[in-house]
């Protein structure tokens, strides 16, 4: 191998920490299949091992509440699996909870709670302020359902935005220095926060409506709102998203983040694998520690170093530290 084989080059970056994969369901995927997040088992695409080996910075673990569990059942499924995030945050010295943009300097790895979809709300914004208090600094309102909040992206047909209670909730998240996440959403309840929001929001897991024409994946029209805004796009692995089909590979991956920094730069461009939270295969990226077969692809592409660094963690941790809330004085 030379120095400029793109293997190697991808090995030797990934030796510091360097990855903020922004959204991954692996305690959902845990509480519903087994496994555990300490030891790698076989299971699932991420584990508490496999991050430390890879040398990650962070990665944002969803809390997700299925349609099938609405009012006091899908608020109590929230509340479990929270207990399950923060007491492997208490177990393990290597990983703490990113709370405040300190928490983006500390050594180890830092997991960030995202509530997706705010059926556990039950429509009280009072809970918002608990969950804030928790350590919650990102919500995407919905899942593909409606819900209290908001129209979702599975209801293309209804034209159903934000609600009254949606628009409360985002001017209540603005000012706790809770990140919106718009992946999800339906087009209507889009065009409402494209309207209404005043702080920069992201999508925290995605495909390119233009590449694949799927409801859940976003339009260019979304994308251009979303880097006017401040925020950032981080493109998923799920092969539905990437070809519409039930397989995909690391090259669709590239293809699409490539779209991406081609309109808008590598700076608006992030990481958010989906990683436990879809079954189909992604060929080359089997779980987080493939992560340098796309660190290779980008190489292979021409891409530097300092783009690549922006991809996989830079740009994740410059739109949380413009976000995040300050530590109280006395905590």
């Amino acid at each position: 191998m030379t120095d400029s084989d793109p293997i190697q080059q991808a090995k030797d970056l990934h030796q510091a920490p360097l990855l903020f994969d922004l959204h991954a369901d692996t305690f959902y995927r845990i509480e519903n299949q087994g496994g555990t997040f300490e030891i790698t088992d076989g299971t699932g695409h991420i584990d508490l091992p496999r991050l430390c080996d890879l040398g990650c910075v962070a990665t944002t673990q969803a809390v997700y509440t299925p349609k099938d569990l609405p009012g006091a059942a899908g608020t109590s499924h929230a509340l479990t699996l929270t207990a399950r995030i923060l007491t492997a945050v208490t177990r393990n010295d290597s990983i703490h909870l990113i709370r405040h943009s300190s928490d983006l300097d500390r050594d180890g790895i830092g997991l960030l709670l995202h509530l997706e979809g705010v059926s556990p709300l039950e429509g009280d914004l009072d809970r918002l302020h608990l969950l804030s208090e928790i350590g919650f600094r990102s919500i995407g309102l919905t899942h593909n359902h409606a819900n209290e909040a908001a129209g979702g992206c599975s209801d293309q047909s209804s034209t159903r935005g934000l609600t009254p209670f949606g628009r409360e909730l985002l001017t209540a998240m603005e000012t706790l220095g809770i990140a919106l996440d718009v992946a999800h959403l339906g087009d209507a309840a889009l065009e409402d926060v494209f309207d209404l929001a005043t702080r920069p929001f992201y999508t925290s897991h995605t495909g390119l409506r233009s590449r694949c024409d799927v409801p859940r994946n976003l339009s260019d029209t979304a994308l251009d709102e979303i880097v006017g805004s401040g925020g950032i796009i981080a493109i998923d692995f799920v092969p539905e998203h990437l070809t519409g089909e039930n397989i995909a590979s690391v090259e669709d991956i590239f293809i699409q983040i490539d779209q991406v920094v081609d309109r808008h730069g590598p700076q608006f461009v992030a990481i958010g694998s989906d990683f436990d939270g879809y079954h189909s295969p992604t060929t080359g990226m089997e779980g987080i520690q493939d992560i340098p077969n796309l660190t290779a692809r980008m190489y292979a592409a021409g891409y530097p170093e300092s783009a690549i660094r922006q991809i996989l963690g830079d740009n994740a941790t410059k739109f949380f530290r413009t976000l995040l809330p300050e530590p109280h004085p006395l905590s």
